[in-house]
């Protein structure tokens, strides 16, 4: 794998909207567009070393964790921004962290994940700046949206 060669970022993005059953759209951005109320994150450990984060406003998180959990069987009946969907964020950021140390694999870049973290409150914000390379996809789906960050330091 080229160094800096990150084209299996939108292809394992895509690959883990297929497989959870989710239709929608993985598109490159230069910034995040969006009043951060949700941010969740896992590190990147081993032959590259970074992070992976979902990034979105308090209406998406509600409208994407409550499909997440419902396609895992575990329904969300708040409407409300609680720790149930904060826990089905975690999971859905792990398993796209997941598909995307798989994909690393298979171009020879041996990788693990830690487990998720999650921040929640008023207007959150983080700087990709200090990374060597970062990529920055906005993911769109029938009722919501929200950004997946990739850094490597």
């Amino acid at each position: 794998m080229i160094e800096d060669d990150f084209s299996y970022l939108p292809v394992s993005l895509r690959a883990f909207l297929k497989a959870a059953g989710f239709s929608g759209s993985v598109r490159s951005v230069k910034k995040i567009k969006c009043h951060a109320n949700v941010l969740t994150a896992v590190g990147i450990t081993g032959d590259k070393v970074g992070f992976l984060t979902l990034t979105m406003d308090q209406e998406n998180a509600v409208t994407l964790s409550r499909r997440f959990a419902n396609l895992m069987e575990i329904p969300i009946a708040s409407e409300e921004l609680d720790d149930s969907h904060l826990e089905a964020l975690a999971e859905l950021t792990n398993q796209i962290a997941g598909r995307v140390v798989m994909f690393m694999e298979e171009n020879k870049t041996n990788c693990s994940i830690t487990p998720p973290s999650i921040m929640s409150g008023g207007d959150i914000s983080f700087s990709l700046n200090t990374m060597k390379v970062h990529r920055i996809y906005k993911i769109t789906l029938k009722n919501s949206y929200f950004y997946v960050s990739v850094g490597i330091k």
